[in-house]
Formats: structure tokens, sequence, C-alpha cells
């Protein structure tokens, strides 16, 4: 029953929302609903824009739902195109954001850290050259 849920929701979420974050250029979606953690490549329509997060042409999406009273381990067989895969995680932990710019280079890095160690546990970040209109 809880599946189910989750999958309706996740495409009435993506019919009301992922048109207008694609549009206005969001890079990042930061959300907290399953008792896990996972991140996606960019992604529009279901479909990876990018295998890498060099001036993503589409958001990165993250899960970070592993503060919660339980973990809930209900992963697919198969990992979905967009996500990655090693960055499936069923453990209590938290996320800290770190920005910084050089040039006209932007860095947003992400980190998804274990409660218990303080370890991190997976790690990326979006690189993005400022566009010339912006400055």
């Amino acid at each position: 029953m809880k599946t189910m849920r989750c999958v309706l929701d996740a495409a009435r979420y993506r019919y009301q929302l992922e048109s207008i974050f694609y549009e206005n250029r969001v890079d990042m979606v930061i959300a907290g609903h399953m008792h896990n953690y996972e991140r996606s490549y960019p992604v529009y329509k279901r479909i990876p824009t990018s295998s890498n997060y060099t001036n993503p042409t589409a958001p990165v999406y993250t899960v970070v739902g592993t503060a919660g009273i339980s973990l809930y381990n209900d992963w697919r067989a198969t990992t979905p195109s967009w996500c990655v895969s090693e960055s499936r995680i069923v453990d209590f932990g938290f996320s800290q954001i770190f920005s910084s710019s050089e040039g006209l280079q932007s860095f947003l890095r992400f980190d998804w850290i274990y409660s218990d160690s303080g370890t991190v546990g997976d790690s990326f970040t979006i690189s993005k050259r400022t566009p010339d209109e912006r400055l």
C-alpha cells in the first residue's frame, strides 16, 4: 500500500512541478519523503540529460529521508536510468551543502553523512559557468 501511494504521489508531483523546475533552470531539488537516501543524475521527464554534474541542463533530485523514525528498504529490483545506483543508502544520516565560486564558475557540493560515524557516504558537486547575462 505504501509503495503504491508513493508511486502515485511521485507521478502527480512530477506532473505539477517538473516543468516549472526545468523552465526556471533549478539546479537541485531536495526532498525528504522515503526513509532512505538517493540522488539522480540531471533528469527531465525521467530521462537523464547527463551522467555528470558539469553545467547540467536539468535538475538533480535528492531524497534525504534518513533522519526519520524508521528506515525503508524497498528498492526496485532494477535501478532506474536516472538514478545513481551507488547513492542508494538505507541508514541514518544527514546532509551538508557547501557553495563556492571561482571566477565565472560556481560550485555546489552536496555531502550525505552517516549519523553514527560522521563519515561521508555520498558526495557530488554541481558546477556551472555563470552565463554572461548574469554578470
